[in-house]
């Protein structure tokens, strides 16, 4: 999978909209999933910064996702509400 869509198939894989804003991934727990899936499926995986922009991108544009300043157990890491991660049960070749 070429560096340029792995951004994109990691959030289909594993992220989902959610209707509560209460449901916040932080930013740094995004950039461990994406690595840890890149590593698992062979993936070229985006540098750190790449990823970042990419994936405010697309998560903005088609997850309806809103940054948010106040994630993580003390509420103060950056990250995304209303989204979930979900696990990885199924390949990407059935996507």
């Amino acid at each position: 999978l070429a560096e340029s869509d792995s951004v994109r198939e990691f959030l289909k894989l594993r992220v989902r909209h959610s209707n509560f804003l209460a449901d916040k991934v932080t930013c740094e727990n995004l950039w461990k999933e994406y690595s840890r899936t890149c590593d698992k499926y062979g993936w070229s995986p985006s540098s750190e910064r790449q990823f970042y922009l990419k994936s405010k991108d697309i998560l903005q544009a088609e997850y309806r996702a809103t940054g948010d300043k106040h994630c993580g157990d003390n509420h103060n890491e950056r990250g995304w509400s209303a989204l979930t991660l979900v696990d990885d049960m199924d390949s990407p070749e059935s996507y």
